[in-house]
């Protein structure tokens, strides 16, 4: 087809398909909305029992509290489910779903940078065999607590934070540049050099 054929198809087709999108969206949440967030607070519950059991370091310590999501936030889809837990000056976030365990860690609320905590492990030199996303389970997190606490709690104190985020602030660079070679790879691949 020619690209008027084409527009004019998009332009006929297209604004049943977004009526029928709205109209079914619409039903979905009428009768679905209540059981998703039934289910989603259900994993969310899990989860927080299961990072309370089985990270006890975690849960002894002093001025140590869980932190809500925000209301008003959609469910999260599927079987994840997130929680937060505030030991200042550090926070940790957990998320489970798909099979998968994730642990990150950060300062606080007004910073809203989660940095994965096998990373920041990595670069600090507690465990530099560690790689990214190697911390599976909350039992490798407990191992990692025990073992290192004070110098991941002093690495996210005020005085040393700021050397700390220069660190991350050059990993995350480097990985934005190898990001961008891949794409750009991949798009000559794909398109050759049309350019």
């Amino acid at each position: 087809m020619n690209r008027p054929v084409n527009k004019l198809v998009v332009a006929i087709v297209r604004p049943p398909l977004l009526l029928l999108g709205f109209v079914f969206k619409g039903f979905y949440s009428l009768l679905f909305s209540g059981l998703d967030r039934r289910l989603a607070l259900k994993h969310q519950q899990q989860l927080q029992s299961d990072v309370l059991a089985f990270i006890p370091s975690l849960a002894s310590r002093p001025g140590m509290r869980i932190l809500m999501s925000e209301i008003g936030k959609p469910p999260p889809p599927f079987d994840y489910a997130e929680v937060t837990i505030a030991v200042p000056p550090m926070q940790f976030h957990f998320v489970r779903g798909r099979g998968g365990f994730d642990a990150y860690i950060g300062r606080d609320c007004a910073d809203k940078n989660w940095h994965e905590l096998s990373l920041v492990l990595s670069i600090l030199d507690f465990l530099p065999e560690m790689s990214r996303g190697s911390i599976t389970d909350p039992s490798e997190v407990e191992r990692a607590l025990q073992l290192y606490w004070d110098q991941l709690s002093a690495s996210f104190s005020d005085e040393q934070y700021s050397e700390l985020k220069k660190q991350l602030a050059g990993i995350y660079a480097h990985d934005r540049v190898i990001t961008k070679q891949w794409e750009t790879e991949i798009n000559r691949r794909l398109y050759g050099d049309k350019q």
